[in-house]
């Protein structure tokens, strides 16, 4: 993918439920611009390899923070990690599916 326009959604807590579990609801935070690129990142775990789908993020904006909701066009992201060191904020992120 290449640059484009994401919006970035923060959760919020609106309350509990009957079980006093939390509950969060996905509020507006910003809009950016932002490269995605997918990577294949290989692990082996128990003698087992198998292949990860990660979506890598670039931008200039560094206010991003773990478990944050990104969406672009037509997909959506969860972002698991955040690298604020470098000159670009680099986000590990993993796309979201839902089955219809």
């Amino acid at each position: 993918m290449l640059k484009q326009t994401c919006e970035i959604y923060r959760p919020e807590l609106v309350g509990y439920d009957e079980l006093n579990t939390p509950k969060y609801e996905a509020v507006f935070f910003k809009k950016l611009k932002m490269v995605i690129v997918t990577k294949e990142i290989k692990n082996i775990k128990d003698g087992t390899q198998y292949t990860e789908l990660k979506h890598l993020g670039l931008t200039l904006f560094k206010g991003l923070k773990k478990g944050m909701t990104l969406k672009s066009k037509s997909k959506e992201f969860f972002i698991e990690e955040v690298d604020n060191t470098t000159r670009l904020a680099q986000i590990t992120m993993k796309e979201v599916e839902y089955d219809e």
